[in-house]
């Protein structure tokens, strides 16, 4: 899904700069997906299949995404050859290290909806922002201390000396393996460079082999990138016998998170702390419902359901908080979120979070095994004031900035800003309305905004190289036509803005004409 969003915005942009669509392509990519995911695929675990439709997705998507990022660069000149072009889709800035090889990363500050070259030899050395004592096992990162323990992480300390995290002796995986409870340990490496701090963790758990790294970056602490990898021959992971109370019994252990391969955080949360989570357009607090059991409408059957409960019972309950790109718990002065790369759940008891990275047992549309090495990758963050920012920090890390080489050439642009999201109001970056995406479609581009926020709000789009035509329902098919009038001219361009306005969380999109589409 990643794949083809990006694959599409990308091609978006190379439309805009008057190459051709690839439309065929892209519905190609999102076909193979959408059967990728498919119940029958995902859940019951027919891999043969999985194995089919995700590479003929991931191929189409890469295609559309080499080619528009291939003529996107035609457009940009390169004096040497350390240059490359950094390309961020998102209507918000973005501060990311990107990757431009296995070893070499790259700090890039792009403002939203531009391409912009950028010489690798211009990338600045943060490594006077980290320390590293061996001896003590105190990482400090940015003025945060990281207590580095054979167990795991002991805690994490902010630069006003509080807990965010205490792990105690240090947790870092816990999980039930062939019936036995088990927890992590190992030896952590650490490696300072320019761009930051990777410290490493390698170890077993149960007889399973892992690695953990911690990647962080830069001159703040926006966000820890994590990386895990388990090799796994054949044990159960996970609780095995968990039956529903059904008169045929299903076996239901595959539900229940927290004695999965878990990667697992204690939060320094005051009892009132709330649970948030983003759902499909949408950020919503959870108010900590508890499974129970009930009486099921046939005789002798028992269902499991979720009920509702005070902020303290939930507190003092388990409970699971599942999100799509994030969640996040938090109280007056501190806040803590892990962002994924993939589907999540995650399962929450107090202050500890565990998510769950690695199951292998029964299930009720039959059991699966694993063999071989099995990866995860995600992040937590500590550093957002409200939820809208969260969200941003989010898609900036499940979406970064595209990044290739420039050739030298006779490339007319440096820098290309193709479009603009802006409040009238505070002539400004948007505050809760983010755009989603931006594809081709017969002939046009369709771009879609949501209102993140529970109040109405108006912004201002505007497209240097093309104009709103119309608005459309969610498939494109036109709502109402734009007039000339409703257009706002801008006074020292003949650039075009558009009047978006939004009701609480709406959803909307427009149709783009390009001016080269007409010559």
């Amino acid at each position: 899904e990643v794949s083809a969003v990006q694959a599409e915005k990308l091609n978006a942009i190379a439309v805009m700069l008057g190459a051709p669509s690839q439309q065929e392509k892209l519905d190609e990519a999102w076909k193979y997906a959408l059967a990728a995911q498919h119940h029958d695929v995902t859940i019951c675990g027919l891999l043969d299949l999985s194995r089919r439709f995700i590479p003929s997705s991931l191929n189409a998507s890469d295609t559309v995404k080499n080619e528009s990022l291939k003529f996107i660069s035609s457009r940009f000149a390169s004096d040497d050859d350390t240059c490359f072009l950094a390309v961020n889709t998102h209507s918000f800035d973005v501060k990311e290290y990107v990757k431009l090889s296995d070893d070499n990363y790259v700090y890039v500050d792009l403002p939203a909806f531009t391409a912009k070259r950028i010489s690798s030899s211009s990338t600045k050395d943060f490594s006077k922002n980290f320390s590293w004592d061996p001896d003590s096992g105190i990482l400090n990162a940015n003025g945060y201390n990281f207590k580095l323990t054979d167990k795991g992480i002991a805690y994490v300390e902010d630069c006003d000396g509080h807990y965010i995290i205490n792990n105690g002796d240090g947790e870092l995986f816990s999980a039930c393996i062939d019936e036995i409870d088990c927890v992590s340990n190992g030896k952590w490496s650490v490696d300072i460079t320019s761009d930051g701090a990777v410290a490493v963790q390698s170890g077993e758990i149960g007889g399973v082999p892992f690695s953990f790294e911690m990647r962080i970056n830069g001159d703040n602490l926006t966000r820890i990138d994590c990386k895990t990898r388990f090799e796994v021959h054949g044990q159960h992971i996970g609780i095995k016998g968990d039956k529903a109370g059904l008169e045929k019994s299903i076996t239901v252990n595959g539900h229940q998170h927290e004695s999965k391969l878990c990667f697992n955080m204690n939060l320094n949360l005051n009892k009132n702390r709330r649970m948030v989570r983003d759902l499909p357009y949408s950020i919503s607090d959870w108010d900590g419902q508890i499974r129970v059991v009930e009486d099921y409408w046939y005789k002798s059957d028992r269902i499991i359901i979720d009920e509702k409960v005070s902020p303290t019972e939930s507190f003092e309950n388990g409970t699971y908080l599942n999100g799509i790109y994030w969640i996040c718990l938090k109280d007056e002065n501190k806040s803590v979120a892990v962002f994924n790369k993939g589907c999540m759940g995650s399962a929450v008891h107090g202050n500890r979070v565990s998510i769950p990275l690695v199951y292998a047992n029964e299930y009720l549309c039959g059991t699966k095994m694993l063999d071989g090495i099995f990866e995860d990758e995600f992040a937590i963050s500590f550093a957002f004031e409200k939820d809208a920012d969260l969200h941003r920090l989010a898609l900036s890390y499940a979406y970064p900035p595209s990044v290739v080489p420039v050739e030298k050439g006779s490339g007319d642009m440096s820098e290309f800003c193709f479009a603009s999201l802006s409040d009238p109001a505070f002539d400004s970056e948007n505050g809760e309305v983010i755009m989603t995406t931006v594809y081709p479609e017969n002939g046009y581009l369709l771009a879609r905004f949501c209102n993140y926020s529970d109040v109405e709000a108006k912004m201002m789009f505007d497209v240097p190289l093309g104009k709103v035509a119309a608005e459309t329902d969610l498939l494109g098919n036109e709502l109402e036509e734009i007039t000339e009038k409703e257009f706002k001219a801008l006074p020292d361009a003949d650039d075009r803005k558009y009047n978006l306005k939004f009701r609480p969380w709406e959803i909307k999109t427009v149709k783009i004409e390009m001016y080269h589409s007409k010559q």
